[in-house]
C-alpha cells in the first residue's frame, strides 16, 4: 500500500479515501507531507486495520455512505478478480485455513460461556455460544470472533473452565 500511494501517478493523499479537493497548493503541500512522513516511516507503527475497523465501528453514517458507494460502484464495475481462478496452491491454502477454522468453531460451540460486564462483574453463565447469540440476537460467527480474539464491546466474554 505505501508504494501505491508514493507512486507519482497516483493522486490520494492517503490510504483509504482521506482528503479530497481542498485546492491545488493545499493538496499538493498535503501530498508532499504525506510522501515525507511514508518515507520517514512515521506511519510505519501504526495498525491500520484496527484504525479503520475503529472509524467503522463507531460511525455509523461512514457504513451507510461506504455501503451505499460500494453498491454503486459494483452496479456497473466488474470485481478486479472476476474470471480468474485462483491457482491450486491457492485453493488448498484456502482450504486448510477454512478446515482448521471449522474445526475450532466445532469444538468450541458448545463449551459453557461465561458473561461479564466492561468492569469484569459477572452477568451470566450460558449453556453453549448457540444459546447466547439466540437470546441476544447475535451472529454466532460474530460472538465466536469476539469470543476468541478477546474483542471488549459491550461485554467480556470467556469460555467456562474448570478453573473458573
Amino acid at each position: 500500500m505505501k508504494k501505491w500511494v508514493l507512486n507519482e501517478n497516483n493522486y490520494n493523499l492517503g490510504l483509504g479515501g482521506w482528503g479530497g479537493n481542498l485546492g491545488v497548493v493545499v493538496n499538493e503541500s498535503k501530498s508532499k507531507t504525506v510522501t515525507n512522513h511514508w518515507e520517514n516511516g512515521v506511519y510505519d507503527n501504526i495498525n491500520w486495520s484496527e484504525r479503520y475497523k475503529e472509524n467503522y465501528k463507531n460511525n455509523p453514517e461512514r457504513r451507510i455512505k461506504l455501503s451505499k458507494s460500494l453498491k454503486k460502484y459494483y452496479s456497473v464495475n466488474d470485481r478486479y478478480n472476476k474470471g480468474i481462478s485462483p491457482s491450486n496452491a491457492t485453493k488448498i491454502k484456502l482450504s486448510n485455513k477454512t478446515t482448521l477454522f471449522w474445526k475450532e468453531y466445532r469444538e468450541k460451540i458448545n463449551i459453557p460461556l461465561l458473561q461479564f460486564s466492561k468492569n469484569g462483574i459477572f452477568i451470566k453463565e450460558w449453556n453453549n455460544l448457540s444459546e447466547a447469540s439466540l437470546i441476544l440476537n447475535i451472529q454466532h460467527r460474530t460472538l465466536y470472533k469476539i469470543i476468541n480474539q478477546n474483542i471488549i464491546d459491550d461485554f467480556i466474554w470467556k469460555y467456562k473452565t474448570n478453573n473458573n
